[in-house]
């Protein structure tokens, strides 16, 4: 699973945080990027990794 996602405020987007709640126990491995015009990405690939538990 590769999942993309802006960076909204330091976290991920809403829609990515729902898609992720439902369909998480679903992937098998996860590769991650964000886009973002300035800080935060840290932030959200820490969200990224304790919502995907990968």
């Amino acid at each position: 699973m590769i999942i993309g996602t802006p960076v909204w405020a330091s976290k991920l987007s809403s829609p990515m945080y729902a898609y992720i709640q439902q369909f998480k126990n679903d992937f098998k491995d996860v590769a991650c990027f964000t886009t973002c015009i300035s800080k935060g990405e840290e932030g959200t690939y820490n969200q990224l990794k304790e919502l995907t538990g990968k």
